[in-house]
């Protein structure tokens, strides 16, 4: 009995690729090349939308450090409250705008909801790192979105 239709195998260099693999190659790479220049297209700082700081925001609402027992919450609403101007221009990635109606990352802040979120605590760190370092809100949203979108 002879065996059911089998696609022929076209030998190359080290491997042997199904007619089927050879037709598939062509069409993925496509798809990859088409979804790298949409990506292009749409730069990651376009695709959130980071609130505008409001003038003379401060930190007034930021819930003290001694609120906390964990020494790393402390020390995150701590550095929290040295950059409230750079908080508030920064949109959330752990989406608390959507399911606690944060205003912006300084809001999570202002509550004890990143005491037990990494994405908030991990956000306002690079964020507090960058500034540090001299870097725009700009650049800061840049890299955060990077991180985290």
């Amino acid at each position: 009995m002879r065996p059911r239709h089998r696609l022929r195998s076209i030998e190359t260099s080290n491997h042997d690729v199904t007619r089927r693999q050879f037709v598939a190659a062509p069409l993925l790479l496509m798809l990859s090349a088409s979804v790298e220049r949409l990506q292009r297209r749409v730069p990651l700082a376009h695709r959130t939308e980071h609130p505008d700081p409001r003038p003379g925001i401060t930190a007034e609402h930021v819930l003290p450090a001694d609120h906390f027992k964990d020494p790393e919450v402390r020390r995150n609403y701590e550095m929290a409250r040295e950059i409230p101007e750079v908080l508030d221009g920064l949109y959330c990635h752990c989406d608390c705008t959507k399911s606690m109606h944060h205003r912006s990352l300084l809001s999570c802040f202002e509550s004890e909801q990143p005491s037990g979120c990494g994405t908030c605590q991990h956000e306002m760190r690079l964020a507090y790192k960058l500034h540090s370092e001299g870097k725009t809100l700009d650049d800061i949203r840049r890299a955060v979105d990077e991180k985290f979108g």
